[in-house]
């Protein structure tokens, strides 16, 4: 394959090795479900007509073997590649895409705020080029490409941010985002860029381009202090702009403070198992050297005591497949002693292989009967441990100890039964048995995770482990040496990158809230100047004169905020396919939003209000 080719998830191949069909290789069985196919449809086949024919075809294989499952046929799911790609994460990517279409809109609206009051400001400039013969078309041109350059020039600022901010975003991604590397600009953003500066500079343009065309030009040369507001229509619509502002940024805060909510029910979910001072790592054995089970828990034997008697060492174990991990090597399960037409007979549960002390290690409880020992060797008798769940579904609440079960093509017998550990991090549970080593290295190499129990400082404990490893086998290595705590932190990875995406785009609109209200105040006390002076000569007092600067600023945010209230509890629905444990409605993150926009809202009106308390009416008179 060429260089850089990747496989249909996006992750790197290196080496490709053929898979073994065949009915005489090593671990054949017809009842495992683990190969993925991909496959190009024929010209003029539909998607729908191939699905049909597959999971048909499936059917008739699963009855004329008779592999059922609950009363129901193993079959096929057939899906299309990039729903297979990017169907986990779509819903996400729809909530992120709509939080940038939000920020983007906010960004539009504060400058075409600002533009507003900039074009206001030189009306009576325009009235004097006006009047010195500047025609409309000239009027037109000037306004436009001072409209265009800004916007040019701002675009590509912002294309340059883009560029550090994508490869800082690329860095952060968490693996599970299919094709995270990827992201870049490329023509695509390059053309939106510049569509959107440009069509951004054009709108921008023609307000004060509209308003010349209907100039008074003996009204604009007259002082216009004296209104400071730009006559009715344009309040208005100044005012429109920030409870717009505030309005989008109230449904990006909502959307930030609801993730974080999801994000600390995940954080706070039980696992069951111990994860702090805990060292997980592999050990994979060549088959080469490490042909047949007996060689390989001989190894294990030998190394789990080497490893044991290290200063700081608790207890140590291994198991197939970690807990935080997700559900894995789902096998069926049956009852040798129901009748095999009893719908009762069987079910699915995730097969764990586990050596050593891995519960003692992980600290998982026993809830009746015994634990798996040294004493499950391979010359006792099948001994397999099984969790809560898989007593209640497959034994309905009966006695389980001594039960016999069948699975992997061999009976069993039931020793004890454990507390349920979840399978991820979201807490999920499934039926679960668990098989010693001693007695299952033969069915295939299992690669097991080592588990470890530890006090004191890492750095010391690890080369001791690889020494340890190389007096057993100098050709082996340890591999994914990573604590407990920072595999869940891997497995939280995209929620944490979802919520950090969210969290930024709610912070930058929540600053273009503050640069809208604190510009617009700012602006109408420079130009009411005179009238808060009259109004301080006639005995207001600068108390009275800030409130009332502040309190139009909070009518403002207000409005924005009851507006901003409707739009999040529409659009709130949106983050329940993503959100975990909580609801997209949430009062306590409704009304801490709206309380704390509302302190912005004040702290953005209370440096112009202050300055407005602060005008000299003398001075105030003096510019009249």
């Amino acid at each position: 394959m060429p260089r850089g080719f990747r496989g249909p998830l996006g992750n790197a191949v290196e080496v490709w090795t053929p898979q073994d069909l065949s009915p005489e290789a090593e671990g054949f069985n017809r009842g495992n479900h683990y190969l993925s196919a991909v496959g190009r449809l024929a010209p003029g086949v539909t998607f729908e007509q191939v699905r049909t024919g597959i999971v048909v075809y499936s059917r008739s294989i699963a009855e004329e073997e008779g592999r059922i499952y609950d009363g129901g046929y193993w079959t096929t799911v057939v899906v299309p590649l990039h729903e297979d790609t990017v169907g986990g994460t779509r819903a996400t990517l729809w909530v992120l895409m709509a939080a940038v279409a939000l920020v983007l809109l906010s960004t539009c609206v504060n400058v075409a705020n600002l533009f507003l009051v900039r074009s206001f400001s030189r009306a009576k400039e325009l009235a004097i080029r006006a009047s010195l013969g500047c025609g409309r078309g000239r009027l037109a041109r000037l306004l436009l490409g001072e409209a265009l350059l800004l916007s040019f020039l701002g675009g590509v600022f912002g294309l340059f941010l883009a560029w550090a901010g994508v490869h800082g975003l690329v860095r952060l991604g968490p693996e599970g985002l299919p094709r995270v590397d990827e992201i870049g600009l490329d023509a695509t953003v390059l053309l939106f860029t510049l569509g959107i500066s440009v069509a951004t500079g054009l709108a921008l343009g023609l307000a004060p381009i509209l308003s010349t065309s209907r100039q008074d030009l003996t009204r604009d040369l007259r002082d216009r202090s004296r209104d400071g507001s730009g006559g009715r229509g344009f309040r208005r619509l100044r005012s429109v702009l920030v409870v717009a502002e505030v309005a989008v940024a109230l449904v990006l805060l909502v959307g930030a403070g609801t993730l974080i909510r999801s994000f600390q029910a995940i954080r706070a979910t039980d696992l069951r198992v111990e994860t702090g001072g805990i060292l997980t790592y592999e050990v994979h054995l060549p088959t080469s050297r490490y042909p047949d089970g007996q060689t390989r828990e001989a190894f294990y034997r030998e190394y789990f005591s080497r490893v044991a008697s290290l200063p700081g060492v608790e207890a140590v174990g291994a198991i197939s497949w970690l807990p935080v991990n997700g559900g894995y090597n789902n096998w069926g399960v049956t009852r040798p002693d129901l009748p095999e037409d009893s719908e009762d007979r069987g079910m699915q549960a995730d097969v764990r292989v586990v050596a050593g002390d891995y519960f003692t290690t992980l600290d998982v409880d026993l809830v009746s009967g015994r634990l798996l020992d040294e004493a499950d060797d391979p010359s006792n008798r099948n001994a397999v441990v099984v969790n809560e769940l898989f007593r209640d579904r497959l034994f309905e609440g009966s006695e389980v100890l001594g039960k016999r079960i069948r699975v992997g093509g061999e009976e069993w017998v039931v020793v004890g039964v454990v507390e349920n550990v979840p399978s991820d991090v979201f807490g999920e549970i499934a039926p679960k048995l668990y098989l010693s080593h001693a007695q299952f290295a033969d069915d295939r190499n299992w690669p097991l995770t080592q588990t470890l129990s530890y006090r004191g400082d890492l750095g010391t404990l690890i080369p001791r482990l690889r020494q340890e490893l190389g007096a057993v086998d100098p050709n082996l290595v340890l591999f994914r040496v990573r604590p407990l705590d920072e595999i869940l932190g891997t497995a939280l990875v995209q929620e944490r990158f979802s919520l950090f995406l969210m969290e930024a785009f709610a912070g930058l609109a929540l600053l273009l809230v503050v640069m809208g209200i604190y510009g617009v105040l700012s602006y109408l006390v420079n130009q009411r100047k005179h009238e808060i002076g009259v109004r301080l000569a006639l005995g207001a007092g600068a108390g009275e004169v800030q409130g009332l600067v502040v309190k139009q600023g909070l009518v403002l945010a207000g409005v924005g905020i009851v507006v901003g209230l409707g739009g999040a509890l529409y659009l709130s629905r949106w983050l329940q396919a993503i959100v975990f444990e909580v609801r997209v409605v949430d009062p306590l993150v409704f009304g801490g939003v709206a309380l704390g926009l509302a302190g912005v809202a004040w702290a953005a009106a209370f440096f112009p209000a202050r300055r407005a308390a602060r005008v000299d009416p003398a001075a105030a008179f003096r510019e009249e």
